[in-house]
């Protein structure tokens, strides 16, 4: 992806571990949303969109509600770039209990399945390479590829079967890279 870390601190003098280099990026982080991620109705109208797909399979009557929920689990400065207000304290409430309780139910009340139990979701066909589902829930991709998709051509249609050369490409420069370009390869 050719993602430079320059202007971590620590780039030209290399990073003594993972840690080190997730802190400086953390820093780089804030300080590009800092700059970067202000209220746009731009954002909001994206935002909109995106609550409203979440949205769709409730009642109309439970829209609002969904919309705070979601509004519960988005950082603050996520959340104010989308020009949201922020949700009831009640909603905040709400929320912590049940992803509380439900922390505790799969702590303590659900054991690891047993590999003879598990259940595998999409198989590939050995002849064509093609990936299919056998459960099906929201994936809009079985439904256009009912034979089954190849992941390079997931996507808007007219880009089915392009790119495939430039994939290629990235991937041998990324193979022959030392370490596929690992941010600490020098440790």
């Amino acid at each position: 992806m050719d993602i430079s870390y320059e202007c971590l601190p620590s780039y030209k003098s290399g990073f003594t571990d993972g840690l080190q280099w997730l802190d400086e990026l953390t820093v780089w982080v804030k300080a590009y949303e800092l700059q970067y991620m202000l209220p746009d109705t731009n954002c909001n109208l994206v935002a909109n969109h995106t609550i409203n797909l979440l949205n769709y399979t409730l009642s109309k009557s439970f829209h609002n509600a969904g919309k705070k929920c979601i509004t519960v689990l988005l950082d603050e400065r996520l959340r104010k770039a989308m020009i949201y207000p922020r949700a009831p304290a009640s909603y905040y409430k709400t929320i912590s209990s049940i992803f509380t309780i439900r922390k505790n139910i799969v702590k303590y009340c659900m054991p690891p399945r047993p590999a003879f139990l598990c259940y595998t979701f999409k198989q590939t066909n050995s002849k064509t390479g093609r990936i299919n589902f056998t459960r099906f829930d929201a994936e809009p991709w079985e439904g256009f590829q009912p034979e089954g998709y190849v992941t390079r051509d997931v996507g808007p249609e007219r880009w089915v079967g392009k790119g495939g050369v430039e994939f290629e490409a990235s991937m041998a420069k990324l193979m022959a890279e030392e370490r596929g370009g690992y941010p600490f390869a020098r440790l």
